[in-house]
């Protein structure tokens, strides 16, 4: 599963090593969505005590919901996201948020189990960690500072 990460990512380093330079990049941009997931991320990667494997697990249970087997064989993505690892990122992250909760129960199981299998996280562990994602993603959006941010985005009446 980390072999189909990388490509999706389009990079020949070891996943650790993109995803180390990837945050750093993400957390030192300006654009407030992207920051946002540059902290999820990094936050996971700090927390579980077990390195590049947290954001892995959540980047690789982003893409399996926006239809990604990663199995070997890469699904196309969209022009405009394959020259962007950031862009690839916020929507694998969007995809934890929004999809994962619309998910049954039974398909929670099996995207856990088949992420967990994949990138050798255990059951809970992992769960624990979509959980995390999606309350932290929660409390960025409800923030000040992001309603702030995100103001021109919003249609004006």
């Amino acid at each position: 599963m980390a072999r189909s990460l990388r490509a999706v990512y389009h990079t020949p380093e070891a996943l650790d090593d993109f995803l180390g330079d990837h945050l750093r990049q993400m957390r030192q941009s300006t654009v407030p969505a992207i920051r946002r997931a540059g902290e999820i991320l990094g936050e996971s990667l700090k927390g579980y005590g077990i390195g590049y494997r947290g954001p892995a697990g959540l980047l690789a249970a982003g893409q399996m919901i926006l239809g990604n087997p990663l199995n070997g064989t890469l699904v196309p993505l969209a022009p405009i996201f394959a020259s962007n690892p950031m862009a690839i990122t916020c929507a694998a992250l969007g995809a934890v948020y929004y999809g994962y909760q619309a998910l049954t129960d039974e398909e929670k199981d099996k995207l856990i189990n088949l992420v967990g299998e994949g990138l050798g996280l255990g059951f809970q562990l992992l769960r624990d960690m979509l959980q995390f994602a999606i309350n932290k993603f929660a409390a960025l959006l409800n923030s000040e500072e992001w309603q702030k941010s995100s103001a021109g985005l919003r249609p004006q009446p």
